[in-house]
């Protein structure tokens, strides 16, 4: 059988004037929502979809809403989560409030206070985003110093304190209601909000609740996930109790339960349409139908791997990406992700004929999967990137080979190496790597990843550029690090992309010692270029993809008092040219029409809207809803595997 779950969706118009018409008898009821609107994935515990078998059950209609659910012209008619103050979910705060939750938890607000709320994924932090002491505080109490924080407003807000365009407000008002990255404008915001970030992350209210909260506050707020940094974010009010009470001065609490975790989802609006960053509350668990060819597909559970994990599971033709399930090198991680697959394949009915996971032999993912005891393929991660862009373009199972420009920070690698700058060649069954950045050693392995200085070592040591390494690292114990290069258990060899973002980054003074977030260094890098107001040429890089002469170029124009800004557009440029002629030099030996753009890096829209001109005679496919960072994996591993039972063969692997 079949299963249809759909995804939780923003109140609607309807139910937002009637929470705020003082004549309707939901006026101000905080889980107001109707058949077009409201909790879905979020409150259901097993199919089908039926109010008793949600977290709705304890609540019993009262006689009208009772009516509407019964009325066939009534838009509330089998409208699972109905309900009114009088019989449904209740609202309060703690501390208890003196006058209305509401009223008291906007003056705490407005005090300069952190307030907790219980929204339908989870729980989120508030405060207000004008306030530079109240957002540093916030800072502070999650151990979160610099990276970007989501904002929420009013229509109004995100015209005055962004640059919207007409296609963001169109992102903005989808029923998903995601947080969409708009270009900031210089008005008043709190500095710390996203400090050196040319994008910020807005959402409008997407609950009753939120519409309240956010009308009544008549202002921006900054939302965050309710928990402590690289935590599962809170989604129950013992366990809000217990975490939140430290960080927060107040929390809105309901006493409907959330059945799983869904934090927000995050897009960005480019030229070629929605971008998806991470899919979650709104899109998750969308049914996905995969393209021509895939029809007869087995049933299949995907593990994805452990860094922005997702799992996918396929039946009847069908996928099923779930929501981000976070980084697994937290325990607590770990246990969302193995409730995650039981929940899946119970949800949708899978009793998985085959599994499949990443290469790399120390994954939790790996583990997990090869202890299944069903049928195992294990995808080479930039396979599975390429092959989820594939199915993102809904390109058939039999179609003919196309290029691939896959660009991320790390995945294991065929040959035992870590791969991250890769030109490629191949479809779902077939995956050949034509050429790749030239690779450069990871001084003291994983730390390479957290302190970009050590990357920019490397790359100005192989430039010959060690004395100016020297000048520049004077604060960083070099000579030492210098030492590990060449043992391959301190100093991994990698063509990784992302870190050559960090070493350029780090050449401009940018995030130098350490990175406090995941591309911090290279976020900064991008919306430092964006503030070039000229395109000047690139840097030299070459199809050879060999960045020496870019780093003497750059050591030249820094001794001629070159901008930041521009030696930041000239690097994207040169990155954009040389990955556009490396694919046009594999034209000459292999037949394609057609380039998939996929890994983390593409997350990049100057990079990828510089890179879309250079390949302008080709085909390009591009991510859309699917992430192209390692988010959109388990998704591609799943559709490699199907491919392989269908094509009755194994997966075609080859290194240049």
């Amino acid at each position: 059988m079949d299963i249809t779950v759909t995804p939780d969706l923003a109140t609607c118009a309807e139910c937002r004037a009637e929470i705020f018409n003082t004549q309707n008898f939901r006026y101000r009821y905080h889980a107001t929502n109707c058949t077009n609107c409201g909790p879905r994935f979020s409150i259901i515990h097993f199919a089908p979809y039926d109010r008793e078998n949600t977290s709705m059950s304890e609540f019993t209609m009262c006689d009208l809403c009772s009516h509407q659910y019964s009325d066939v012209l009534d838009r509330r008619f089998h409208a699972q989560p109905l309900a009114c103050e009088a019989c449904g979910p209740k609202l309060w705060l703690e501390p208890t409030a003196t006058v209305d939750p509401i009223i008291d938890a906007v003056n705490i607000l407005k005090r300069g206070g952190i307030l907790g709320v219980k929204g339908v994924g989870g729980y989120h932090l508030l405060v207000d985003a004008l306030d530079q002491a109240a957002v540093q505080r916030l800072r502070d109490f999650k151990k979160r110093p610099s990276k970007p924080m989501a904002l929420m407003g009013k229509e109004t807000d995100i015209r005055r304190y962004g640059l919207p365009s007409n296609g963001d407000l169109e992102l903005l008002n989808d029923p998903a209601a995601p947080i969409v990255l708009i270009p900031r404008s210089d008005r008043g915001l709190a500095p710390n909000v996203a400090p050196n970030q040319f994008y910020l992350g807005w959402m409008l209210p997407y609950t009753a609740l939120h519409h309240m909260l956010v009308e009544e506050f008549d202002g921006p707020l900054v939302v965050t996930s309710g928990n402590v940094s690289g935590f599962p974010q809170v989604i129950s009010t013992d366990e809000a109790r217990r975490v939140l009470v430290s960080l927060t001065d107040a929390v809105i609490h309901h006493d409907r339960e959330i059945v799983r975790r869904l934090d927000d989802s995050v897009e960005i609006n480019t030229p070629q349409g929605p971008l998806s960053f991470r899919r979650s509350r709104g899109r998750a668990p969308g049914e996905i139908c995969l393209p021509e060819g895939f029809e007869q597909s087995p049933q299949v559970l995907a593990f994805g791997c452990d860094t922005k994990n997702t799992i996918t599971i396929v039946k009847s033709g069908k996928a099923y990406l779930s929501q981000y399930l976070g980084d697994l090198a937290k325990p607590s991680n770990r246990d969302n992700f193995d409730h995650a697959k039981t929940d899946y394949c119970s949800l949708f009915d899978v009793q998985p004929e085959t599994v499949s996971c990443d290469l790399h032999p120390s994954f939790y993912t790996t583990a997990q999967a090869a202890s299944s005891e069903l049928p195992l393929t294990q995808v080479q991660h930039h396979h599975a990137h390429f092959a989820s862009c594939l199915i993102d373009n809904n390109i058939p199972l039999d179609d003919s080979m196309v290029a691939g420009v896959l660009l991320d920070g790390i995945g294991y690698g065929l040959d035992g190496e870590a791969w991250g700058g890769e030109i490629v060649y191949g479809n779902y069954s077939y995956f050949e790597r034509f050429k790749c950045l030239r690779p450069a050693p990871l001084l003291g392995g994983d730390l390479a990843a957290l302190q970009p200085w050590r990357n920019l070592l490397v790359r100005l040591d192989d430039s010959g550029l060690d004395s100016v390494a020297d000048e520049l690292l004077i604060d960083y114990p070099v000579q030492a690090v210098r030492q590990v290069r060449g043992h391959k258990e301190f100093a991994p060899m990698t063509s990784s992309v992302g870190r050559l973002f960090d070493a350029f980054a780090a050449a401009l003074g940018i995030c130098s010692g350490s990175q406090s977030f995941e591309a911090e260094a290279a976020t900064r890098l991008e919306s430092l270029a964006r503030t070039c107001n000229s395109e000047p040429d690139p840097y030299p890089l070459g199809s050879g993809l060999d960045p020496t002469n870019l780093f003497k170029a750059w050591y030249e124009d820094r001794l001629n008092g070159e901008t930041p800004a521009r030696m930041a557009w000239k690097f994207h440029a040169a990155l954009a040219l040389g990955l556009g002629q490396a694919v046009k030099e594999m034209k000459k030996s292999r037949d394609f029409d057609s380039v998939v753009l996929s890994g983390g890096c593409m997350q990049n829209t100057l990079l990828r809207t510089l890179l879309l001109s250079e390949l302008s005679e080709f085909d390009t496919l591009v991510h859309s809803s699917i992430p192209s960072n390692d988010a959109g994996i388990s998704l591609g591993q799943a559709a490699v595997t199907c491919a392989k039972t269908l094509q009755g063969c194994e997966v075609a692997y080859k290194v240049f």
